[in-house]
């Protein structure tokens, strides 16, 4: 069967912004159906390393972490609008 692997990194504005999401996404390290992901963060990137059995289960993980950082983004721009 055929093996997928993909790497993703976003850079934030500050370390700090990228470790809370880095904290938050490396929950989902722990669901592995077809495919794993680890988690890395350094200074202000946050570097996303997805492995799975096909390319199906890696279009699904993908989007399951380009999702919790698309709700992360837009929480921290209503937080922003709000002080």
């Amino acid at each position: 069967m055929p093996h997928s692997d993909c790497k993703l990194t976003v850079h934030f504005g500050s370390a700090a912004d990228a470790k809370r999401a880095g904290a938050i996404l490396k929950h989902e390290t722990s669901f592995k159906k077809r495919g794993s992901a680890k988690v890395r963060i350094k200074n202000r990137s946050l570097t996303i390393l997805i492995q799975a059995d096909d390319i199906v289960a890696m279009r699904a993980t993908l989007n399951t972490y380009l999702r919790h950082l698309q709700v992360m983004g837009a929480v921290s721009d209503v937080l922003e609008k709000k002080t």
